[in-house]
C-alpha cells in the first residue's frame, strides 16, 4: 500500500514537473474571431474523417496541417498576432485642404499624437 502511494506520488510530480516545461501555446490568426477558430477547426475535423470524437494522433497531425494551410499559427498563449486594421494610423490622413478644427480632431482621433503634437501638424498645414 505504500509503495503504492510512493508510485502515484512520484507519477504525479513527474506530470507536475513536464506540464510545466512545455510551453503553453494556441492556434492564431490575423484578425480572426473565436467563431473564426471553431469554424475552421470543425472544418479541418471533418475533412480528416474521423468520426470516433477521440481525436487520435494522426488526426491531430491532420487537422494541424489543415490549419496551418488556412493561415492559422501556433503562438504563445500570452502571445497575440496583430490585425492590419486594428493598427492605429502613425500619420493623420492628408491635412491639406481641411480646416484646423477638422485636422486636429481627426490627427487626435486617428493616432497617438498628443495635443500639442497635433496642434503643431495642423497649424503648419493651415500655412
Amino acid at each position: 500500500m505504500e509503495s503504492q502511494r510512493h508510485a502515484a506520488l512520484i507519477v504525479g510530480v513527474i506530470a507536475l514537473v513536464v506540464g510545466c516545461a512545455v510551453p503553453s501555446w494556441r492556434w492564431d490568426k490575423a484578425c480572426a474571431s473565436v467563431e473564426d477558430a471553431e469554424s475552421d477547426r470543425n472544418a479541418c475535423i471533418e475533412e480528416s474523417g474521423d468520426t470516433s470524437g477521440i481525436m487520435h494522433l494522426t488526426t491531430r497531425r491532420f487537422v494541424e496541417r489543415c490549419l496551418v494551410e488556412r493561415g492559422w499559427q501556433k503562438t504563445p498563449v500570452d502571445e497575440r498576432l496583430v490585425c492590419e486594421s486594428d493598427r492605429v494610423l502613425e500619420q493623420p490622413v492628408t491635412p491639406a485642404g481641411l480646416s484646423f478644427d477638422d485636422c486636429f480632431s481627426r490627427c487626435r482621433e486617428l493616432t497617438d499624437r498628443s495635443k500639442e503634437e497635433c496642434f503643431d501638424v495642423c497649424l503648419e498645414a493651415a500655412d
